[in-house]
């Protein structure tokens, strides 16, 4: 018989008694679903602001930081002691987050040039272009725009989306798995949580990249640098490598006919900078493992990390948004 004083949440709610990478991966799914489903049935004309407009897009990049990441983050951090250490990493030291911010550069550029080839791929072959979940479609480039733009769309998401992804879902992995197999996975989950079929190759790339900063460093600060980096770096060089919005071209005629060269370019000389980028940080992670072999760690996470209902409920949360995206 269960005592009533006993009788917690676990008990109720079925939660893992580890922490679990597919329960964690199920409550940003859920919310994320609840989230975009909320703020697309939502009728414009009873707003004071077009959901595509600066505001529109700052209140629900704001809304998507807190509720989607932050919230389960706190939640399940809280509910099962996460350590600071395991959360977060530890603090790299001052040479290696100047390294990462220098790999926002190759990123930048990398990046640019597979969301400008997709796009180019979607209107050279008369695809109706998929817009995003979530963007931005104005011309407003006031003072009050750019900072709201910086705040809700650069500075936030990348904190949100660096203590979850690659703190809290990357701790969730047994230590095992904490390698370049689970880089991948968080990268391409990653992918698909952004809800932006235009640039899922771009963000699978720069998914992996963080992940790999984030365990060569042992730094979840590194790879958060580096993503804020790489829109600072975009911004700068948007005179010759411009990101080609998807509100602005949408036909053959708005297209640039010297885009793939511009972009297979691109991605030779970011290629070529992220190789003297990663060859350092490799570096650092092999004197890194070294210090780790003389330390035994233990694992607080479920080893089946892979099993459960949790990952297919949240698979069909996520199908289910994607669905809506491509097909609307």
């Amino acid at each position: 018989m269960i005592d009533r004083h006993n009788f917690n949440f676990q008990l109720i709610l079925g939660l893992p008694k580890q922490l679990h990478f597919g329960f964690v991966f199920l409550c940003a799914s859920v919310l994320t679903a609840v989230l975009m489903t909320i703020w697309a049935a939502i009728p414009e004309d009873i707003l004071s602001y077009s959901k595509t407009s600066v505001f529109g897009f700052a209140v629900i990049g704001i809304l998507r930081s807190f509720i989607c990441f932050l919230l389960p983050l706190v939640f399940l951090s809280t509910r099962y002691v996460v350590s600071g250490k395991n959360l977060m990493g530890k603090f790299p030291g001052i040479g290696i987050l100047i390294i990462s911010i220098l790999a926002g550069f190759p990123a930048s550029l990398i990046f640019t040039a597979l969301h400008n080839l997709s796009l180019y791929f979607y209107i050279t072959n008369h695809t109706r272009v998929p817009l995003p979940a979530i963007f931005y479609a104005g011309l407003d480039r006031s003072p009050i725009a750019l900072a709201l733009i910086l705040i809700a769309g650069v500075l936030l998401p990348s904190i949100a989306e660096g203590v979850f992804f690659r703190g809290l879902l990357f701790a969730s992995l047994p230590k095992k798995c904490q390698n370049g197999f689970g880089i991948i996975i968080i990268a391409f989950l990653f992918a698909v949580f952004m809800l932006n079929p235009i640039d899922f190759w771009a963000y699978f790339f720069l998914g992996l990249l963080l992940g790999y900063i984030r365990m060569t460093t042992d730094s979840v600060i590194s790879s958060i640098l580096t993503q804020c980096a790489m829109v600072g770096f975009m911004l700068i060089l948007s005179a010759l490598i411009p990101y080609i919005g998807i509100a602005e071209a949408q036909t053959r005629i708005d297209i640039d006919p010297s885009i793939p060269y511009v972009a297979i370019t691109s991605i030779v000389i970011g290629l070529l900078a992220l190789g003297a980028v990663v060859s350092q940080l490799q570096r650092n992670y092999s004197a890194m493992l070294l210090e780790k072999s003389s330390v035994p760690e233990t694992d607080f996470t479920d080893t089946k990390w892979y099993k459960g209902w949790s990952i297919v409920m949240s698979a069909l949360f996520l199908f289910s948004l994607w669905s809506i995206i491509m097909f609307r």
